[in-house]
């Protein structure tokens, strides 16, 4: 048995197999269809996808056979890939002697006659094939056939190119909607992500009953800070002090940027009690910080609050904790205060 020599563009093609994100996926009705068709334009029993990876030809759809994969040095169609802009024919595999000792040939299915059609990715990589194959011999291959595999071979490679795109634009989606909840100054969630989690945390407790609490923080005399030291500056202090929340925050919680130097951390499962000693924590740990390119001294007033089975609207547990940062900064800022 002659295995087929490896392809002068192997390392692009195998990287441009990968690219598709096919191998091993679940049969699709689509290439299915396509594989039925394959049989009836050859009038033969067997009709294979195939997908030639590194050491294996995987089979995206097949008609004829059971299998779903063979051994790279066993295929057939990895020889195809070698002609990538022409059909391989195989008149009697028997008479071949690069596929007279095949195991495919030798033994179940019985191959003798083969046509194969390399799948050409736009940039002229041949991934597999689309093939018809007979368990007789044959003369050849005329031209309305070949002419119409090439046809199903530019619709599986149209299928596979739609794969493609598809997910690529799925994953660009994705990060769009993260991007367009998080603050991109200072890295966390931000207000519109606050809402959206606040609104699943309240709705959590109502089901569940369990405690849920909220930390409003404002930085003061941020103003002050930003005319002495520059916006530049401003902004770091904001990053910095965004990362301060972070570091402290179980995987449950959320910090966000309520809005100007303003944060918010969400604490679900989280008692009042708690909450206030988190905050009083989080306080201590502000006060001896140091926040920007200037490595400045700051302190931060922090409202506290949980959420209450009177609340109407899941709003309305930050508007308690900012009636909480209100007192808190009316006594002197630097301190945490607690709305029952």
């Amino acid at each position: 048995m002659s295995a087929a020599p490896l392809a002068h563009d192997e390392a692009a093609r195998l990287a441009a197999l990968r690219d598709y994100a096919i191998l091993d996926t679940a049969p699709e009705p689509a290439y299915d269809e396509l594989v039925r068709l394959a049989a009836c334009v050859g009038r033969t029993p067997i009709a294979l996808i195939t997908l030639v990876d590194a050491e294996r030809q995987w089979f995206k759809a097949r008609l004829g056979i059971n299998h779903c994969e063979t051994a790279r040095e066993q295929s057939i169609c990895a020889h195809a890939l070698l002609t990538p802009d022409q059909v391989l024919v195989v008149p009697d595999a028997t008479q071949d002697p690069r596929f007279a000792d095949n195991p495919a040939v030798t033994g179940d299915p019985g191959v003798r006659f083969y046509a194969g059609v390399p799948l050409l990715t736009p940039a002229g990589h041949a991934l597999g094939t689309i093939c018809v194959v007979d368990t007789v011999a044959r003369d050849g291959l005329d031209a309305q056939t070949r002419d119409a595999l090439g046809t199903l071979a530019r619709s599986v490679m149209a299928q596979l190119e739609l794969r493609r795109v598809s997910r690529e634009l799925a994953a660009v989606n994705a990060h769009l909607l993260k991007l367009s909840f998080l603050d991109r100054p200072t890295g966390v969630a931000n207000r519109r992500a606050l809402y959206a989690r606040l609104e699943e945390e309240v709705s959590r407790s109502r089901r569940h009953d369990v405690p849920l609490a909220v930390l409003l923080f404002d930085i003061d005399h941020f103003r002050a800070f930003n005319d002495q030291q520059g916006h530049l500056n401003g902004d770091q202090l904001l990053r910095e002090f965004a990362q301060l929340l972070y570091k402290r925050l179980r995987q449950s919680d959320l910090v966000a940027r309520y809005g100007g130097d303003e944060f918010v951390v969400l604490l679900p499962e989280t008692t009042l009690e708690g909450a206030r000693q988190l905050a009083e924590r989080y306080r201590e740990r502000i006060e001896q910080g140091r926040f920007g390119a200037a490595g400045c001294a700051v302190t931060a007033s922090i409202g506290v609050a949980h959420w209450l089975p009177r609340h109407e609207a899941a709003k309305d547990v930050l508007a308690a904790a900012d009636a909480a940062l209100h007192a808190a900064k009316r006594s002197g800022c630097n301190c945490v205060a607690v709305m029952p």
